[in-house]
């Protein structure tokens, strides 16, 4: 039935021009019994920017983990194009060798790859997960380390056609380096606060260079022989002379920095995760140029709650939950809200607000008055979505295991199995006129499941999706489904079960890439206003927020 409607619809659909000034976004079509509108200028980026890197021409690329893409930027005017997408493209770190090839680390697919000039690209290592940094000594060896998911340095073979060779382990996380001129490796220890100077042969700790760091995050040197050092929990730009060992602090910036690139001019830039910006370090004045900066950086999960000038958004933005002020428009980081990577959904009850996300499988509950951080749940394996009950246990779902647990945050460790065997369940989607009731969307299966909590009976509501992810329920008995795959914002009459579409060829869908992860990666959410009866709905190819409206 839903496929009949969907064609029928189609007949009357209009077309809208791009919803955001300056992006590429393909035109989104709208039934004539809704309006949409943008609440944020969507980017070329999306995903929040990791490493960067110069070619021997010194054009800049950049690379998103979360965006699964490399982008090619201009360094002077900050414009940018796809340069490479999904699978392949979701690099922690770029270098490039002296015939410009490029080589980069896949971080959550683990590989290693690299692409000759004439565009050829070759896998040259795999089952490195969490592979992160690297870079190429003198003699044209490649040095690699892991990182998060794992934490070991590793020679790989330039052919790929001989294995890995592990150096070391237990580093301390070993990320952005560089090999200096006398082939010693240079780099920060995410863990011990530290840069330090290692031994490629044995992975050694020779000297340490710099201490007292928050969250080191990359070193680089420049033509003069200084080593440039971020911080990434401070946002802290350092100059460090590697002799004398004086660390000079340069310029600040957000927290969340991740990486810098320096031309053959000496001129820096560095990227910030939490803000998708691409800055220039301007020495001489201790300052930044802004390259590119975005509201969010990958929004994904939503929630909204009402106040007195047009309520808020609150949005699982990858790296922090953020604030949209439906009034202003302004968006928000509260400090204390940034405490969250690669965070997917989020949800809130009248005082709480609940952040999950799957590769660091944990939960966080958050005050909702005072931002500050209440508790967090450890160990939840690959969580997509969870709530807090009116009991004050919670509920999660558990993508890869295709469960539905009930957890005590007073007892953690302690968890009921209420469902099993769903296929990638992505969200939860609460019932606001029975607490003991939940939808669940199941990605793989294409349907959405109706489950008693307390009872564990399910029935299926819908099954002709393609992959549908974030749901809410709206007006008078109807179920709003984000269907990702299909590119569609779905209406489902909770009466009959019978289905239309409301908006189609949305820019969202972005296929993530991961050995570890769910097959729905990144979400994209959607939350209600009913007091003006608006949904709002998240767009990762777009990194931008739609309202949904009836005309």
């Amino acid at each position: 039935m839903y496929r009949l409607c969907a064609l029928i619809s189609c007949l009357f659909f209009t077309f809208i021009s791009p919803v955001c000034a300056g992006s590429d976004l393909k035109q989104i079509e709208v039934s004539p019994a809704y309006k949409i509108r943008p609440l944020v200028s969507g980017s070329h980026f999306y995903g929040g920017l990791n490493g960067l890197a110069f070619d021997q021409k010194d054009q800049l690329f950049v690379a998103t983990v979360g965006g699964v893409s490399i982008f090619k930027v201009d360094s002077q005017t900050g414009q940018s194009q796809l340069y490479m997408g999904p699978p392949n493209g979701g690099a922690d770190d770029i270098v490039f060798g002296p015939d410009n090839t490029m080589y980069w680390t896949a971080f959550f697919l683990g590989k290693v790859f690299k692409q000759t000039p004439d565009g050829t690209i070759t896998l040259l290592a795999e089952g490195l997960p969490g592979a992160n940094a690297l870079d190429l000594n003198s003699r044209g060896e490649l040095f690699v380390t892991q990182v998060f998911f794992g934490d070991a340095l590793w020679k790989i073979d330039l052919s790929g056609n001989q294995d890995k060779v592990k150096i070391a382990s237990n580093l301390g996380g070993l990320n952005g380096f560089e090999i200096g001129r006398d082939d010693y490796i240079y780099g920060p220890l995410w863990f011990k606060k530290e840069v330090v100077k290692v031994d490629p042969a044995s992975g050694q700790v020779v000297d340490v260079i710099a201490t007292d760091f928050t969250t080191p995050c990359a070193v680089n040197f420049d033509s003069k022989g200084n080593l440039w050092a971020l911080d990434s929990g401070t946002g802290e730009i350092f100059k460090i002379d590697p002799v004398s060992k004086k660390k000079e602090l340069m310029a600040t910036q957000e927290p969340h920095l991740d990486n810098l690139a320096i031309n053959s001019h000496d001129q820096i830039f560095i990227t910030n995760m939490n803000t998708n910006g691409i800055y220039e370090v301007l020495p001489d004045t201790h300052s930044l140029r802004t390259l590119s900066e975005d509201s969010f950086v990958l929004p994904q999960g939503i929630t909204y709650r009402p106040g007195s000038n047009g309520g808020t958004l609150y949005v699982a933005d990858n790296f922090a939950y953020k604030k949209l002020d439906l009034n202003t428009l302004k968006v928000s980081t509260p400090h204390n809200g940034s405490k969250f990577v690669y965070s997917t959904t989020i949800s809130a009850d009248g005082k709480h607000l609940v952040m999950a996300g799957w590769s660091e499988n944990r939960i966080q509950v958050f005050n909702l008055n005072s931002d500050q951080l209440e508790y967090t749940i450890n160990d939840v394996p690959r969580c997509s979505s969870a709530y807090l009950l009116d009991d004050h246990t919670m509920i999660a779902l558990l993508a890869v295991t295709g469960q539905l647990v009930k957890i005590d945050p007073q007892n953690p460790a302690q968890r009921t199995v209420i469902a099993e065997n769903l296929a990638n369940p992505t969200f939860l989607a609460a019932d606001p006129d029975d607490s003991e009731h939940f939808y669940i969307s199941q990605y793989q299966a294409g349907k959405i499941t109706d489950i008693n909590i307390k009872s564990g009976v399910m029935h299926t509501v819908y099954d002709q999706l393609k992959g549908p992810e974030g749901m809410v329920v709206g007006e008078q008995g109807h179920l709003f489904v984000i269907d990702s795959l299909a590119r569609e914002l779905v209406d489902i009459n909770l009466t009959n079960n019978q289905a239309k579409r409301i908006l189609g060829n949305l820019p969202l869908g972005l296929q993530g890439a991961s050995v570890n992860g769910p097959a729905a990666s990144p979400l994209n959410g959607i939350t209600y206003a009913p007091e003006d009866k608006t949904l709002f709905l998240t767009c990762d190819l777009a990194n931008t927020i739609i309202a949904v409206s009836h005309n």
